[in-house]
C-alpha cells in the first residue's frame, strides 16, 4: 500500500479490464488507497475479495484529495444565521468553516427596536447584545436571533397639595404614548406640567406624553385655588378695595366704605344677600369662592327738637 486520502463522499468505483500492472486504487468507505496489484470495494477490516481496476489516469480527480494537499483531513461545517422581523444579522445565510474553529454574529436592530434573543438550533442560549461567537463548531448548526421592541421608564411625580395617576415609574414600548391625571386637594389646583424638568402645560387635570422615544420624568404643580371677590358701591358713596381682586383659598378681605358728604352707610350685601346693618367696614372671610360684596348708602338724620316756652306752643313739638 502506497498512500491514502480521506474523502468527503463514498466513491464506488467499477472499472474492469485494466492490466495488474498499472497502479489502480481500493475504494473502502470513506477512504482511498493506492496499490499495484487491484482495488476492491470492502467493508472496514475485510479483506478485498475481487477487484476492481482501474488506471492511475482514471482515477485522477479521485485522488485529488491525497495527503500532499495541506488542507487534506480538514472537515468543514455549514453554519446558517438568519434573523426575526425588526433587524438583521451578519454573516446572514449559509457560511461554511472548519472543524473547531469560531464563527461571531452581529445583531443590527431596526429603529425602535433591541436584540430579544439568540438561539443555537432552536434553542435559547444569550439574552440581548448585538453580537454572539459560536465557539469551537463541531458540526452545521443554525443560529438566529430575534428582535423586539425598545421600552423606556416614564417615571410620575407630583409635588406637594396633590397627586398624579400613575406615580412611579411605567414601562412604556418605544413610540406609544402614556397619559397622566392629576388630583389637587381640596383648595388646589394644577399649576404647570414639566417633562424632564421643562414647562410643556400650564394648568388642566390631564396630560398625554406621545410618541415616546425615551425616558422620561413627568412631574405636576399645583397652587392654592384663586378667586375674584368683586367689590361695588351704590351712589353717594365709595368702597376699597373696588372693582376685581383676586384672592387665595381660604384666605380673608376686609372692605372700608366711605360715604359721601352728608350720608352713611347702610347695608353691606354679600352676593345679594344682607349680611351686616351699617358700619363703614366689613371683613369676608375663609374665602372658599367668588364673591361680589357690595355698600348702600343712605341721608344721615338727626333728630331736631322743638319746644315752647310757657304762654304758647310750637308744631312740631
Amino acid at each position: 500500500m502506497k498512500s491514502f486520502a480521506r474523502l468527503s463522499v463514498f466513491l464506488v468505483l467499477a472499472i474492469a479490464g485494466v492490466s495488474t500492472s498499472e497502479e489502480i486504487l481500493y475504494v473502502k468507505h470513506n477512504e482511498m488507497m493506492s496499490s499495484t496489484t487491484g482495488g476492491s470495494i470492502v467493508e472496514s477490516g475485510e479483506e478485498p475479495s475481487q477487484y476492481l481496476r482501474g488506471t492511475h489516469s482514471i482515477l485522477t480527480n479521485v485522488r485529488a484529495n491525497h495527503p500532499e494537499d495541506e488542507n487534506a483531513g480538514e472537515c468543514t461545517y455549514v453554519v446558517t444565521g438568519a434573523s426575526g422581523q425588526n433587524g438583521s444579522i451578519s454573516p446572514s445565510g449559509s457560511t461554511s468553516i472548519n472543524e473547531g474553529s469560531n464563527i461571531t454574529f452581529t445583531a443590527t436592530p431596526g429603529t425602535g427596536y433591541q436584540v430579544d434573543e439568540w438561539l443555537v438550533d432552536g434553542e435559547v442560549v444569550q439574552t440581548g447584545g448585538t453580537s454572539f461567537t459560536l465557539s469551537n463548531v463541531q458540526g452545521p448548526h443554525s443560529v438566529e436571533v430575534t428582535f423586539k421592541l425598545l421600552t423606556y421608564a416614564v417615571t410620575g411625580s407630583a409635588g406637594p397639595n396633590g397627586s398624579i395617576s400613575p406615580s412611579g415609574s411605567t414601562t412604556v414600548n418605544h413610540g406609544s404614548s402614556l397619559s397622566f391625571s392629576a388630583t389637587p386637594d381640596p383648595g388646589y389646583q394644577v399649576d404647570e406640567w414639566s417633562v424632564d424638568g421643562e414647562v410643556v402645560q400650564t394648568g388642566g387635570t390631564s396630560y398625554t406624553l406621545s410618541d415616546i422615544q425615551g425616558p422620561h420624568s413627568v412631574e405636576v404643580t399645583f397652587k392654592l385655588l384663586t378667586y375674584v371677590v368683586t367689590g361695588s358701591a351704590g351712589p353717594n358713596g365709595s368702597i376699597s378695595p373696588s372693582g376685581s381682586t383676586t384672592i387665595n383659598h381660604g384666605s380673608s378681605l376686609s372692605f372700608s366704605a366711605t360715604p359721601d358728604p352728608g350720608y352713611q352707610v347702610d347695608e353691606w350685601s354679600l352676593d345679594g344677600e344682607v349680611v351686616q346693618t351699617g358700619g363703614t367696614s366689613y371683613t369676608l372671610t375663609d374665602i372658599q369662592g367668588p364673591h361680589t360684596v357690595e355698600v348702600t348708602f343712605k341721608l344721615l338724620t338727626y333728630v331736631v327738637t322743638g319746644s315752647a316756652g310757657p304762654n304758647g306752643s310750637i308744631s312740631p313739638s
